[in-house]
């Protein structure tokens, strides 16, 4: 049998899932990234969308001296259709807070630098 990795198209999807469950990380290291206020432009926020820094089990250590919660990598937020996307005051926010564990997978596969 040809190895399946030699017909990656690298397609979320297409690859298959790679799922994970994680903590978030200290607020301190995602704070800045989500405006407590809205903001006059996209230049004004740090980061595209709502993310949060994410240490996965078995991807990162639980040690911080080996991996700093700012070297985590940003973990996108995925809402339901009913949750809008903020226009006509029809959006919602992620209520989402350090130490809380969640689960997701990784846009790029088995590359694993992009969880959602």
């Amino acid at each position: 049998m040809i190895e399946q990795g030699l017909f990656k198209r690298h397609f979320v999807g297409r690859d298959g899932f790679i799922w994970w469950i994680g903590q978030i990380a200290p607020e301190e290291s995602w704070k800045d990234n989500i405006p407590g206020v809205p903001v006059g432009s996209n230049d004004d926020i740090q980061g595209f969308g709502e993310r949060y820094r994410v240490r996965i089990m078995g991807y990162h250590t639980a040690d911080i001296n080996k991996i700093a919660d700012d070297e985590l990598p940003w973990g996108y937020v995925m809402y339901p259709t009913t949750a809008g996307t903020g226009g006509r005051s029809g959006g919602q926010s992620a209520n989402l807070s350090q130490g809380d564990f969640v689960f997701g997978f990784f846009l790029d596969g088995e590359d694993a630098q992009t969880p959602v």
